[in-house]
């Protein structure tokens, strides 16, 4: 069994939809799914919805996951004539989500981008050669 996961991140904002209430205005929105099948009428719904509001999802920032294992996945869904990617990977709200649903692809995420302003940091400020006069 898998589990689907929607995101979709925009600038104009979009309706938090669970259980068919109205949550939210929001740029981003995640939608969960124990079937592709149940998934896909959610994302029709949270369109409808949306567009009542004067809101539209864009669909190149939309992408689904399929948690778990990776056999039998489609590489891409159509969703109100729409394309919609099946990724491995996202990131969504600063964590990258991963398929396997294991924490260390983030982890190793975080850690580089540390590393990285660390090195950043050591080059620009701690090498380097400003003098500081006492005043």
């Amino acid at each position: 069994m898998h589990i689907y996961a929607c995101s979709s991140k925009g600038s104009s904002g979009l309706v938090c939809i669970t259980a068919g209430l109205l949550c939210s205005l929001t740029d981003d929105v995640a939608l969960h799914a124990e079937l592709l099948e149940l998934l896909v009428p959610a994302l029709e719904t949270m369109v409808s919805e949306a567009a009542s509001l004067g809101l539209e999802l864009n669909w190149q920032k939309t992408k689904v996951q399929a948690l778990g294992s990776r056999e039998d996945v489609p590489s891409t869904i159509t969703v109100l004539d729409q394309e919609v990617a099946v990724v491995e990977k996202f990131v969504y709200l600063g964590s990258l989500v991963h398929s396997s649903t294991q924490s260390s692809p983030d982890i190793s995420r975080r850690d580089a981008i540390t590393r990285a302003a660390m090195q950043n940091l050591d080059k620009q400020i701690w090498r380097s050669r400003i003098t500081i006069q006492p005043s």
